[in-house]
């Protein structure tokens, strides 16, 4: 018996658009105050705006972090000089959004990680979305965690089954992600390998562009490092205790955005999650997509723990590596069958799941901020530093906040 081929219908719709608006979806519903009533979020207000404000085009080469940050700087300055203040949140605000949704339109539109099946790439769209840290939402401060997602999507692609217009918008991707962070150019040795493995003249291209923005990326961090920037300095570790630094690193290569609900629940899923990675290595240890997903993972994690302040690492510095875990997981299920895999992505799901809940309902009874609240009192007194997100909580439960200064 012949099998019914799909229509197109079915295809775009059922197996692509919806998997791609629920996940939009959960982007949006995290906090739809932030949608109703845009504001600036940590560095992106208080350093970036801050210095647009001032400098206009000529904070565009200012490095932050040790590193130039082009795409934050970028938009920063097109609110600070285009926008009213009232209204200059807008774009930053409504461009993160963007940003965290184009992974997966990369799996769906972009045929990236087209090795797993479509209820496979539905999981880690969902884990994508799902286990993306609050902080993520709403502002563009982190937006170079999920920027090296992308290029990592890039490095998984096939682009001799992709169309022109998908290869124009990797390139397009690598450039403007290469030079708005480190994890991009972390990935560079990868390309290097898929390009000896496939001799192919469009990943040389992506190869010889990511190294361009590694050599950039380490002129900032370079001249960051002899400027005595804080940020660079922070980052050598004087009091080095291995034992920790290794600790630190396996309860959170893997698993650490998946949950961070009670730490019950976090070691006992670290271990199992340990157990599956090293068995997936050993037992794929001579095949190619497994070798390339494997070193995906130890790279960006290992790189991603070396270059954070103080080596403390921190759920975003792995949130590239937990979804390639989540990835390789998906992928040993879909051809061993082995039902143990099947239920540590539930796990991960149901977790991250209650991890977004858990952030949602925070920052729903955080002390409420509205920009144009901020800006009339600023009109009023020059002097006024506008209060912006996120909202901390003290030891004390005392709520304090970020804020831009203005005034010369």
């Amino acid at each position: 018996m012949i099998a019914k081929e799909k229509s197109f219908f079915y295809i775009n719709i059922q197996e692509k658009l919806i998997p791609t608006l629920i996940c939009f979806l959960l982007i949006c519903f995290r906090n739809v105050d932030f949608l109703i009533h845009p504001i600036f979020s940590q560095e992106e207000g208080s350093i970036m705006f801050a210095r647009a404000y001032h400098l206009g085009w000529d904070s565009l080469f200012m490095p932050h972090g040790g590193y130039w940050q082009f795409f934050q700087n970028f938009i920063t300055i097109i609110s600070a000089k285009y926008f009213s203040l009232e209204n200059a949140p807008i774009l930053t605000t409504y461009l993160s959004i963007i940003v965290n949704i184009t992974p997966v339109l990369l799996i769906y539109y972009g045929k990236s990680l087209d090795f797993l099946s479509n209820i496979n790439k539905f999981f880690v769209s969902i884990l994508i979305v799902l286990s993306m840290p609050a902080n993520f939402s709403y502002s563009i401060t982190n937006s170079h965690f999920v920027l090296g997602l992308i290029v990592a999507l890039v490095l998984f692609t096939d682009y001799n089954r992709a169309n022109s217009f998908s290869y124009f918008v990797s390139i397009l991707f690598i450039i403007i992600s290469g030079l708005s962070g480190v994890i991009p150019v972390m990935l560079a040795p990868l390309f290097l390998l898929k390009y000896f493995q496939s001799k192919n003249k469009t990943i040389l291209i992506q190869l010889l562009l990511i190294m361009i923005c590694f050599f950039v990326q380490i002129y900032f961090f370079s001249m960051s490092y002899f400027q005595n920037d804080e940020y660079v300095h922070i980052r050598r570790f004087n009091n080095f205790n291995l034992e920790y630094i290794s600790f630190k690193f396996i309860i959170s290569f893997l698993v650490s955005n998946f949950s961070s609900l009670n730490e019950n629940i976090n070691r006992p899923l670290m271990l199992v999650s340990l157990v599956a990675f090293l068995w997936i290595c050993y037992k794929n240890r001579a095949q190619k997509t497994y070798l390339m997903l494997i070193f995906t993972i130890l790279l960006t994690s290992i790189l991603s723990m070396a270059l954070s302040q103080s080596l403390a690492g921190g759920a975003r510095y792995f949130y590239v590596s937990n979804i390639f875990f989540a990835v390789i997981v998906c992928y040993y299920y879909q051809q061993t069958k082995f039902k143990i895999f099947n239920w540590l992505i539930i796990l991960f799901i149901t977790f991250s799941g209650l991890d977004y809940k858990t952030s949602h309902v925070q920052m729903q009874w955080m002390k409420k901020i509205y920009w144009k609240e901020e800006v009339k009192n600023y009109r009023n007194n020059p002097s006024y530093p506008l209060n912006i997100y996120p909202v901390e909580i003290a030891g004390n439960g005392e709520q304090t906040n970020w804020s831009i200064i203005l005034q010369e």
